[in-house]
């Protein structure tokens, strides 16, 4: 058996994970693009929400609904964000051995937050809820 060098052992790395990042950096892409393709449509459960924000608006909170879409938005930018930063760690040397984590890690959490906020039909109070960061 021959030792190599962590530089080696890591050049020999980078080319095995070169299609497995490609495919992460084109999924983040595409749910970018697809989440800027447009308005919601009319009769949208995002627009339903919308039209009924009035019923639970309060003094200190005009706008309960546009606020949970609005960090939904932010929540799923970061979780593709992280993903991209994720595989550009993967492509430069010297090959990450722990910093990964923790980008995957916020990735992860992002993602399941934006998927909790705007994923589960939860109805206009409990997604407005789930949006109040105070």
């Amino acid at each position: 058996m021959t030792t190599q060098s962590l530089s080696e052992a890591t050049d020999d790395i980078v080319p095995v994970l070169e299609h497995l990042m490609d495919s992460l950096e084109g999924l983040a892409n595409a749910a970018e693009v697809l989440a800027g393709s447009g308005m919601a449509l009319a009769d949208s459960p995002a627009m339903t929400e919308l039209a009924r924000e009035a019923d639970i608006t309060a003094d200190d909170w005009d706008e309960p609904v546009h606020a949970a879409h609005t960090n939904a938005g932010i929540l799923r930018f970061a979780a593709t964000d992280a993903v991209r930063q994720f595989t550009r760690l993967f492509r430069s040397q010297p090959v990450p051995v722990y910093a990964h984590l923790s980008v995957a890690r916020a990735g992860l959490e992002s993602v399941d937050l934006h998927i909790v906020s705007v994923g589960v039909p939860a109805g206009n109070d409990h997604r407005a809820r789930l949006s109040d960061l105070d």
